[in-house]
Order: structure tokens, then sequence, then C-alpha cells
């Protein structure tokens, strides 16, 4: 992903942040609240045929999350919707965007959008700075090692997320 869209997609998450006032670190409650907030819905649907989906519905959206065995994940599922909601669907940033839009985004495969969307949702619930922080905290320069459940527990993501995102952050080498 080119580096202007990375700056686009920070600046965009800082917005949103300034606005409504988000805590630095986020929790499913902060993240429930924020699409209630944007006068959303979320549900949680055990045969969705995908992790996850958003889709406009009239004025409003709709985020549906296929619950997984780890609750954290689901967090990061849900930031990642929101990530289509702001970036592909214009909603609250171009209301000609919005009116247009897609009207279904899932959580699947490995599009730019996908990677946008990912992109946003690490920028909202592993801040850079805070991230950077933690992960030298959390660094076990002996072993070469950062405790990834206990940055997982900090963030509220699983340690999957917490790995790829300092890969992207450059913390460390990409595989």
């Amino acid at each position: 992903m080119r580096q202007e869209k990375i700056n686009y997609i920070q600046a965009v998450v800082t917005e949103i942040r300034k606005y409504f006032q988000l805590k630095d670190f986020l929790s499913r409650e902060d993240l429930t609240n924020l699409v209630e907030k944007l006068e959303g819905s979320l549900e949680f649907q055990f045969d969705l045929d995908v992790d996850a989906k958003i889709e406009r519905i009239d004025k409003n959206f709709k985020i549906t999350i296929k619950p997984s065995n780890l609750a954290l994940r689901d967090n990061f599922s849900i930031a990642h919707e929101l990530g289509h909601l702001f970036l592909h669907m214009g909603y609250l940033i171009d209301n000609n965007m919005w009116m247009n839009s897609k009207l279904r985004y899932d959580r699947f495969g490995y599009s730019q959008e996908e990677f946008e969307a990912n992109e946003f949702a690490g920028n909202l619930l592993m801040q850079e700075h805070l991230f950077i922080k933690e992960f030298r905290n959390n660094y076990d320069s002996k072993q070469q090692v950062v405790n990834l459940k206990k940055m997982s527990k900090i963030f509220n993501v699983s340690p999957k997320a917490i790995e790829v995102r300092a890969k992207n952050i450059g913390l460390i080498k990409q595989c």
C-alpha cells in the first residue's frame, strides 16, 4: 500500500478518535458504543457465511460478525468493518460516495480494500505511538521476543493482530 494512502487512513482515524473522544485502548464495549453513536447496529450471527460484513441499510448501517473462539479477534473484525464504512462507503466523509457505494462489504480475501480496512482497524485499535511504547515495554531483549499475549490484553486484539501491526510498523521483520 502506498504511503499516501496509509497517511490518509491515519488522518481519518485521528479525526474519528478526536471527534468521538475515544479512549486510547478500546474495549468491546467502546467499539459497540461507537457503532451506536454512528447510528449503526452490531449483530453476532453464528451461521454467517463470512467472518464479518457491513451493509448499508437505508441511511444507516449494520455490522454482522460471525463470533470466533477468540473474542479479541472479533474486536478487530468490528474495527475492520468500520474501516469499510469510512474508507469505502464514505460514511460521514462523502455523502455522494455513501449514497452510491456498494451496499455490502465482506471480510474476505486479499483485495486492496481489505488491506485498507485492516490498516484502518490497526490504527483505530493500536495507535502507533502507544503500540511502539508497549512493544518496547514488553520486549525481552535477551530472548529477542515480545510478549504477544500481554500486548494482546492491552490492546484488546488477538496476538496475530499484534504481530501483523508490529510488522506493518516495522518493529519486526516481514517473514
